[in-house]
């Protein structure tokens, strides 16, 4: 499991990605966002978004992680993304379902990245 028993992705660093966030070039970031737009990662985003996001199971801090990620990033549309993953995530954990596509999200903020930071079908490190 991902989530603690009150809903907080206990994998999740946020001092970390908030170190990595603001150590990566506005170029960075785009590239990154930009992987997100492709059309492969976002079919499949969307998809998990419209079979899990409908539990409407939020992650209790992804408010304040949200301002924290967005200073790390200087106010980077990313930390939007990473904001949405959490939620995403949160509701995932509590449908227990098997998505190859959630495991490989859930993966990259387990190694630290940030999912778009290498090709879809790239397995993290």
């Amino acid at each position: 499991r991902w989530l603690n028993e009150v809903g907080i992705p206990v994998k999740f660093d946020v001092l970390f990605f908030k170190k990595r966030l603001a150590s990566l070039s506005e170029e960075a970031l785009d590239a990154i966002l930009e992987a997100r737009e492709e059309a492969e990662f976002d079919k499949a985003w969307i998809k998990a978004h419209e079979a899990y996001g409908k539990l409407k199971r939020r992650w209790p801090r992804a408010a304040k992680t949200f301002q924290q990620i967005s200073a790390a990033a200087r106010g980077h549309e990313l930390a939007d993304y990473i904001a949405d993953d959490m939620d995403l995530i949160a509701c995932y954990e509590h449908s227990h379902s098997d998505d190859s596509f959630m495991k490989l999200l859930i993966a990259c903020y387990e190694t630290g990245q940030v999912p778009g930071e290498h090709r879809f079908n790239d397995r993290p490190a």
